[in-house]
């Protein structure tokens, strides 16, 4: 297992060197400019790369494929944006992945092959979020999940922190 920092200008390249130029597969949960060149420059220079993100970003490289996917599309409903938007028919393949991802996901973390990021548990509850927000887009919180509660549960004790 590695780990490498985002803000390292060469981190893709030495995601490349890491997995000896052989990683086909990237899906990109930040979706901006910035970590889709990660995504390029860590995507094997062979044929058969793919690129996917949560949000409509290609990758810089022509010889990728990219494509995106919305989180709503794994309830394999309808989806529309906004009252005026386009409705998006609704796609079971979509609920069919994110059955087999979670399942898939739920091993890997039981496996330790791979691990949640820290939980920072923050007060104020949903009106807390909006600082949160604030926190990340003031680049204020990296390598921690905000967490928030919004409702009281009796007996149900906030997630552990650590």
């Amino acid at each position: 297992m590695a780990a490498f920092d985002y803000h390292d200008l060469d981190c893709g390249l030495k995601i490349r060197e890491f997995t000896g130029n052989k990683l086909k597969l990237a899906w990109d949960t930040i979706s901006l400019p910035a970590s889709a060149r990660i995504c390029a420059h860590a995507i094997s220079t062979g044929p058969g790369g793919r690129y996917f993100a949560l949000l409509p970003e290609p990758c810089p490289r022509d010889d990728v494929e990219s494509s995106y996917t919305m989180a709503y599309y794994m309830f394999g409903e309808k989806v529309q944006m906004s009252e005026d938007g386009p409705v998006i028919p609704p796609d079971h393949s979509g609920f069919r992945y994110a059955k087999e991802f979670v399942s898939m996901a739920n091993q890997l973390l039981a496996d330790g092959k791979i691990k949640v990021h820290p939980q920072q548990v923050c007060g104020g509850g949903l009106a807390g979020a909006l600082e949160g927000l604030e926190m990340m887009r003031d680049g204020k919180v990296t390598g921690s999940k905000l967490v928030y509660r919004v409702a009281e549960t009796p007996g149900l004790e906030p997630p552990d922190s650590t």
